[in-house]
């Protein structure tokens, strides 16, 4: 029912303002951020990064629905619209124990199909404030970002964050003054003061808007280092899950290096166009990297490993023959890691190590098992083997690490 009121309220409401990215059809975080780049692009600019608090818990319904008729949404479905969002109950579900009703008279209800919307159609009135040449508002949900450029900037941006706060007012909706911070670009004018109401707003040197890092330099310096550190611990993973005989397969590495590596440069090209060739030498490294990582890889991903022994999960193996359902697991494992590596630990510690295991566990059928994971010293891959109702078993282990199981 939701979907279809949705779809009439599209067609009825002509489109929103140019500057609402969020919950837009064929626009993101990445058009916000085009649009910023763009507008500070090579010139004196200061940018205050604000944060509308509970917006969607904040957001009047007499307003919404107000906004609705003037958008030229009438009759039933104006109607429907009205009860959509008047006297809405919920109450909290706790270990079979419900709590009592409460209702709510403002907000939208989230998790809903209208919901965005209806915020959007909110946030839209924003849009209709009267700001000063060379003042821009940008929003992307309860994210708002007001730019002035120019040698007047300073004043026109007061001016427009007095006209913002008293029409955010109106409309239920809050800026939370402690996540609002002011970021001067390019040229740095001191001694200015920014308020917020009454409140002054916080300068920074640097803020980090969706993801992306903005300085007082406009460089991408800043974005560069957070984009290599963020960059280097997946690439971490990316080699564990790598080996050239047993481990992920080339279509999973490819599949992980799309999904986390790869979308990460790609959210970033914005920054990485003000990059110097020194800088930009310093990511190809890492798509080096990268690549010779995927190219030392079989085509199969892992057999058995040690994470599914336990659920007895069955995995690809030539020599693996499915056990019945009612077959009882072969054995239960615990592994420890030693107090210290192998090659340090004397004879007489690893056999008073096993005393203690036997004496916890005298009453049962237990083996103890001493490995220093067969680590081969050229390719660093570790992996154990023992026989079991003279059947041969091998796990992969965690590479160049002591185990006693």
């Amino acid at each position: 029912m939701e979907r279809a009121v949705l779809t009439r309220l599209q067609h009825c409401a002509p489109r929103r303002h140019h500057h609402i990215f969020a919950y837009s059809k064929g626009l993101g975080t990445k058009d916000n951020l085009a649009a910023i780049h763009s507008t500070i692009d090579g010139k004196d600019s200061i940018a205050v990064f604000l944060d509308l608090g509970k917006a969607f818990e904040l957001a009047q319904r007499s307003v919404i629905i107000s906004h609705l008729a003037t958008k030229g949404i009438t009759g039933k479905l104006l109607a429907w619209a009205n009860d959509y969002l008047h006297h809405r109950k919920a109450r909290v579900r706790f270990q079979n124990t419900y709590s009592d009703f409460v209702v709510f008279e403002n907000g939208t209800p989230q998790g809903g199909i209208l919901c965005p919307f209806l915020f959007n159609l909110l946030i839209e009135d924003l849009f209709t404030i009267p700001l000063s040449q060379n003042t821009h508002l940008f929003a992307y949900a309860n994210d708002l970002q007001l730019i002035a450029t120019g040698q007047a900037r300073f004043p026109n941006i007061q001016q427009a964050l007095d006209l913002l706060d008293n029409r955010c007012k109106c409309l239920g909706l809050k800026i939370n003054p402690n996540k609002t911070q002011g970021l001067q670009i390019r040229h740095t004018i001191p001694n200015q003061t920014l308020y917020l109401n009454t409140e002054r707003i916080q300068w920074v040197n640097s803020h980090k808007c969706l993801g992306v890092i903005f300085n007082e330099r406009k460089d991408s310096s800043s974005q560069q280092k957070c984009l290599l550190e963020r960059a280097k611990s997946r690439i971490n993973v990316l080699r564990h899950l790598t080996c050239s005989t047993i481990g992920a397969g080339y279509h999973g590495l490819r599949s992980f290096y799309i999904q986390a590596l790869r979308s990460l440069i790609d959210y970033s090209s914005f920054s990485i166009l003000d990059l110097t060739p020194a800088q930009v030498n310093t990511l190809e490294t890492i798509q080096n990297n990268i690549r010779s990582t995927k190219v030392d890889t079989t085509g199969e991903p892992a057999p058995r490993t040690w994470t599914g022994f336990p659920t007895n999960q069955n995995m690809t193996n030539h020599s693996y023959k499915v056990p019945h359902p009612w077959t009882p697991p072969l054995m239960s494992t615990v592994i420890n890691s030693l107090p210290k590596t192998k090659a340090q630990s004397s004879h007489n510690d690893i056999r008073r190590l096993q005393e203690t295991i036997e004496t916890k566990v005298s009453d049962m059928d237990v083996a103890a098992y001493f490995t220093d994971g067969s680590v081969d010293p050229h390719l660093a891959r570790a992996g154990a083997a023992f026989l079991i109702n003279e059947e041969t078993h091998t796990y992969r282990i965690s590479n160049c690490c002591d185990f006693t199981g």
